[in-house]
């Protein structure tokens, strides 16, 4: 199974996220440099998620590298994500403060894409993800 994208100027797609607290809808984009999926920290906890950074709360002995220092984030595994019709369960993703200056609330790492082929076919304008080989 898989889903095609077509290309969009600014690089974003919506991805629909559930958790304990019902459904939201965010604006994502793919980023196969990250290791993780990142969800904006205050949607993670809108959605349910214990993204607190109280360390009875949450695990906070997880690192983040980032391209300029090192944080310390909360990790949650998020229940189910809608990719368009494309369905993954259970995916580990840190709840970071991200910049509102990038547009997005959510960044499909890895830890998403990791099992899916992921093709930019920039000549017919869409971007693919399929169902492959790790």
């Amino acid at each position: 199974m898989g889903v095609a994208f077509r290309l969009r100027p600014d690089g974003t797609y919506f991805v629909r996220i559930h958790g304990p607290n019902g459904v939201r809808e965010l604006r994502a984009v793919f980023d196969t440099a990250s290791e993780l999926c990142l969800i904006q920290r205050s949607d993670a906890i809108e959605l349910g998620y214990n993204a607190f950074y109280i360390p009875e709360v949450a695990n906070l002995k997880t690192k983040l590298l980032t391209p300029h220092y090192l944080v310390k984030v909360p990790f949650i595994t998020i229940s189910k994500i809608e990719v368009g019709k494309l369905v993954v369960e259970n995916v580990l993703t840190a709840a970071q403060d991200l910049s509102n200056e990038l547009g997005v609330d959510f960044v499909m790492g890895r830890s998403l894409l990791g099992n899916y082929k992921l093709v930019y076919d920039f000549p017919r304008g869409i971007v693919e993800l399929t169902e492959g080989s790790p």
